[in-house]
């Protein structure tokens, strides 16, 4: 009985522990992964931190990318891991929509309530996009491998 309790003394720490700094990775291999990114330009002119998600109709799943101050974007599927899947996507470009850990930190909150009242909902950045290219899409693309640029040239009215 000693000897159980000794060996829980020392191996119980060493377990806890390796269970502590164990952490979960995804397997990316069962997915279609591509590479994915382009140009946004809003009446020819870049279109800079906005919002770019690729949206599978069929299960809801969705790739995004945050564009630059030249427009230029690249898809990712998280946030440790590059590209887009394959097949039919609802493409919806957006400069109002964040996101935790693409354009804002995670538990980060938006503006501040300060001038408001602690009740205050946070500012949302202006939408910049017309509804056409954002919640009311009608942007979509095929996503195959032998295609990895997917350039967008917005109007705004």
């Amino acid at each position: 009985m000693k000897l159980a309790i000794f060996r829980f003394a020392l191996l119980g720490p060493v377990c806890i522990f390796l269970g502590c700094t164990w952490t979960p990775s995804a397997d990316y291999s069962k997915l279609d992964l591509v590479a994915g990114g382009g140009t946004v330009t809003l009446n020819g002119q870049p279109l800079p931190n906005a919002v770019v998600m690729f949206e599978n109709p069929d299960d809801g799943t969705v790739c995004v990318g945050l564009t630059d101050a030249s427009g230029r974007y690249r898809l990712q599927v998280d946030s440790r891991k590059k590209g887009v899947t394959t097949g039919n996507k609802m493409v919806r470009i957006s400069t109002a929509t964040r996101i935790p850990g693409l354009n804002v930190g995670f538990g980060e909150e938006e503006g501040s309530a300060e001038e408001g009242g602690e009740d205050a909902p946070p500012e949302r950045p202006q939408e910049l996009v017309p509804a056409r290219y954002n919640k009311d899409s009608q942007l979509t693309v095929e996503v195959t491998a032998d295609r990895t640029i997917y350039d967008f040239e917005l109007t705004s009215p």
